[in-house]
Formats: C-alpha cells, structure tokens, sequence
C-alpha cells in the first residue's frame, strides 16, 4: 500500500511498455469499467476504497481507478483496480534517473529538484486480487516476470511456493509472460496478480479467470492442513512469555501481549494458538490473518464465542481488524466479503461462513484493542438480529 501523500509528490510519469506511454502521459486511464463491473454482478467503486482490500489498495483517489470488487463466477471475494504505481526518483549529479527497467517516457517536473527527499512517477499499472481464506498459514511469496529477465523472486521461495510454481501457478505466470512486467505474489490469504498498463475489458475478464484458477490451485496445495472442527471445539492453548517476546520474531511485542492477557482477564477467556484457529476454521471470513485468538462465555454471546485479533502487516501490531465469531449452523450465509453495518456509531462488517458468523471492526493505533468494547455490543445485539443464536 502507498503511503499517503504520495500523489502530491507525484512528479512525473513512465512506463514499462512503450504502449503504456499514452495512458502514462495522460495520467489516467482512458477506459471506464463501470459498464464492465455491470455486466459481471460486480460493484464499481470508482476510485474509493472497499472494505477488506484496504491493505493492498493504493489508498489514495489519486492513485486508484476503476476500483471494481464483488464475487468471482468461482464464489471468491475479488478485487480489480487500476492505479499509478509510483517508482521513487534517484537524485544523482545529473539530476534524477530512475532504474533502467523504468525509464520510458520519464517526464519530470525540474521545480523540485532542489528537493531530492521528494519526488515519484507513476507507472499505469493493473492488479487483480483474491482472497482465500483457507491458506492462512502458508507463507508469503511473490515472483517478478520482466521481459527478457530470467524470472527470480525476491527472496528465496518456501518449499510449497516451489511446488505450485513448476504446477498450477505456472499456467499463471505462463499467462502472465506475454506482458512486459507481471507479477504473482501471495500475502495474508490474497493472491494478486499485477501487470504493466491499465487492461481493458479483455484483459479483466483474463485476470477474473485466473484470480478463480490461483484460488483454486491454492486450496488444494493446503488442504491437507485443514482440520475443520465443530465451533465449540477448544483449541489448544498458547503460552508466551512477556520477558521473552522480544526474542520471538513470530511473538507479538510485549506491550501488545500485556494488552491480549488483561483482555483475557477482563472477560474471562483463554488464549488459543492462533494457528491452529486457521486449521480448524478454514473459511474465517475476517480479513487479514490472526494473531490472538480467545474463548469463552460472554455475557448475551451464548455459551461459547470467540475474539480474534486479525492483522495485513508482516508483524502483529495495533492496526488491523477486531472480530467477534459466534457459531451459527442453519443461518443463511453472506456473500463473500461480507456485509456492511450502517448506522452504528462504529463502523462494523460481517458475514456469515461456513457455520461461523463473524463481525468485526477496524483496530487503529497502539491502543486498538480498546475496540473490543465498542464491538460486542453492537456485535451481539446485530447477530441477535439475524438469528444467530445468542440466548
């Protein structure tokens, strides 16, 4: 994701393919999609932001166009956007340069010059996304195809990756290849598939089917991790040590620990392995993956419910999203993605999985988890509403 104020420093533009440069120069796409989004039951976002793709999303309207999200024909939770992807400038004695993969088309505003900290361009670029919540644990990688360059990820790929590359991921990046830049990477149960320039309605409906084709080759690879066990199943406990966390890259720092023990104390619940949270409920709809996971009685909750602590950041931190989970066998599911709550004081989603109805909202800041206060009650009081039973 972009960090914000990147579009006041936009500078210039370049492309990686001289038939990009149009679009580049123009600094926009010059296709609309809202007719596209139509005609495949998906919404057009124009170039706002959608709930549970914010981590991926440039996040700035200056960025990010033609925002379409809505259910893959596979059932999947999809996302498709333009966006101009900024490349920093490097300021050398001749002024700035960019890379030597990047430097078609570069126009650049000498005014600011004389501010080297500053200063991007914007390369019309095209992602797809889709997420997969059955692959929670498996690790993130990514692979770069660039024309005439031997494909080489940026860092040495697990062993599972190597397997789906020289298999189904292959007929992927095979796919990929005819464009000059294209890139297949895998992070917190998303699978993106970025190329150079702003595809057309072809070039989408190419990417919706390999995003239902990724997704796919991904569920099978992890299936034989997935233990499925009914809602009230306890899992087994986790233990951290808060004078040793800092020694545990996979451990949450301490202050964030000291703040999930005095929640379990505060509401009378144990701490779960987290891990073993994503083997036992493979379609946890909450986005990002989980951290903190705990069980027990909640005053309204029925007799067994569950807080989860999700995060997109490669270290759990405070920013990411609160969820409650209470079991709801025979009540009707939701699309993928879930639904948004309006009207509450606090902004919430949910949906409704595989016997789990979920909501959650988002944790902001050192002092997120205060969150938790402010979701079970409208939490509780909205599944009440639909039929989960909360008696």
């Amino acid at each position: 994701m972009a960090t914000p104020g990147i579009a006041r420093n936009m500078v210039g533009s370049a492309a990686w393919d001289a038939r990009d440069v149009a679009d580049a120069r123009r600094r926009y796409p010059g296709v609309n999609l809202a007719a596209w989004a139509a005609e495949h039951g998906l919404r057009f976002h124009g170039s706002a932001n959608t709930s549970g793709w914010s981590a991926v999303l440039p996040g700035e309207p200056e960025l990010q166009f033609n925002v379409v999200r809505g259910t893959s024909p596979g059932g999947r939770d999809v996302c498709l956007w333009h966006y101009r992807h900024p490349i920093p400038l490097v300021w050398g004695p001749g002024g700035p340069t960019l890379g030597p993969e990047t430097h078609q088309d570069l126009r650049v505003d000498t005014s600011l010059y004389a501010q080297p900290s500053l200063g991007f361009v914007g390369i019309p670029c095209t992602t797809a996304g889709v997420a997969v919540p059955e692959t929670a644990l498996l690790a993130a990688f990514s692979v770069t195809l660039r024309a005439g360059v031997p494909a080489k990820p940026a860092v040495p790929l697990p062993g599972e990756a190597v397997e789906l590359m020289a298999g189904p991921l292959g007929a992927l990046l095979r796919i990929g290849s005819r464009h000059t830049v294209f890139e297949l990477a895998f992070r917190f149960r998303m699978l993106l598939l970025s190329r150079n320039g702003y595809a057309d309605e072809a070039g989408m409906d190419e990417l919706l089917t390999m995003l239902d084709d990724g997704a796919r080759a991904l569920c099978t690879a992890t299936a034989p991790r997935r233990v499925p066990v009914p809602f009230d199943t306890p899992l087994l406990p986790v233990f951290w040590s808060l004078t040793q966390s800092a020694a545990h890259r996979s451990w949450p720092p301490s202050t964030l620990l000291e703040q999930v023990h005095r929640l379990a104390r505060r509401y009378r619940l144990e701490l779960e392995d987290p891990r073993l949270y994503h083997w036992a409920f493979p379609k946890i709809p909450v986005p990002g993956t989980a951290w903190a996971v705990l069980l027990g009685r909640l005053p309204g909750a029925g007799p067994v419910a569950r807080i989860a602590l999700h995060t997109e950041a490669p270290l759990p931190g405070g920013v990411g999203r609160t969820a409650l989970l209470l079991p709801a066998a025979g009540v009707p599911e939701t699309e993928p993605g879930g639904v948004q709550v309006l009207g509450n004081a606090v902004p919430m989603r949910y949906a409704i999985s595989d016997g789990i109805f979920a909501v959650w909202v988002t944790r902001n800041g050192a002092s997120g988890l205060d969150s938790v206060a402010a979701l079970l009650g409208p939490g509780i009081a909205l599944a009440q509403r639909l039929g989960v039973p909360v008696g």
